[in-house]
């Protein structure tokens, strides 16, 4: 009996040790294929690089919905940049100049904005006196452009200027009295409405005053003193001509302009 029991325990113990080795065979060519394929070289080729044509992102993660860029900025100019000659600083403040006197006479823009309607104003006291002036004094200036009298002045020390003179007057002109007018322009350019007003109208009569001192056409014309009334020029009646024909009317213009003549002569 002790016989049988040990043959079964050996025969026990044999089928486990089969059953382990027949394990062993089975899963060892599975283990085997698998650390191929894992090293890649059973029919395995190397994965290529990702061939995708989505774009990548720009934007860092941390600012891709954060809105747009900043924009970039300039670079400082180095230090060791060119210093500007006399000639560049002199151009620089000449163009900041003409800007300055630009901003007198440049208009602004009054597109896309409603104009409203102009109230009627009450006629001032120093309008009414200046209404029942001399039509001479009416028609002196009141405005004056800063940017216009240095043109002026500029102008007639140039090379183009003086050649206006020699061909205008036959020789060469003074530019003072161009720089003066830039002068005053300049000294009343922060006065205010009615004294600035009086100022330019005092210069340009000064102007008038020294320009027909001497030879004026007031020699041989007079002057007009008051406006024409409406409706009232050009309708002076002439007398009927007495004669009747025109050889008849060219004789008596003739003896007209002798008798004429003959009285100046006399008088002078």
């Amino acid at each position: 009996m002790c016989v049988e029991i040990s043959r079964n325990q050996e025969h026990g113990m044999g089928s486990h040790a089969r059953h382990a080795e027949l394990k062993h065979r089975i899963l060892q060519p599975h283990q085997s294929l698998s650390q191929h394929f894992k090293m890649g070289w059973l029919w395995t080729t190397p994965t290529p690089a990702s061939t995708s044509t989505t774009p990548s992102p720009i934007f860092p993660p941390d600012q891709k919905d954060n809105g747009p860029p900043p924009l970039p900025q300039p670079a400082p100019e180095a230090a060791s940049s060119k210093p500007l000659s006399s000639d560049e600083i002199a151009d620089k403040e000449l163009n900041s100049f003409l800007q300055e006197l630009s901003a007198d006479t440049r208009p602004s823009s009054t597109k896309y904005s409603r104009i409203g309607r102009s109230t009627p104003q009450t006629s001032s006291p120093t309008s009414q006196a200046l209404s029942n002036a001399p039509i001479s004094e009416q028609l002196l200036p009141t405005t004056m452009s800063c940017r216009e009298a240095f043109d002026s002045a500029f102008y007639c020390n140039s090379f183009g200027g003086k050649f206006q003179d020699i061909y205008r007057s036959g020789s060469l002109q003074p530019c003072s009295e161009h720089w003066s007018k830039f002068w005053f322009c300049m000294r009343t350019r922060q006065w205010s409405g009615p004294e600035k007003e009086e100022a330019i109208r005092g210069y340009y009569r000064k102007v008038e005053a020294k320009k027909y001192a001497e030879g004026s056409s007031e020699d041989l014309w007079k002057s007009r003193e008051q406006k024409v009334p409406v409706d009232t020029a050009f309708k002076v009646k002439f007398e009927p001509f007495p004669g009747e024909s025109d050889e008849e009317w060219n004789r008596l213009e003739r003896e007209h302009r002798e008798a004429e003549k003959k009285r100046l002569l006399g008088h002078t």
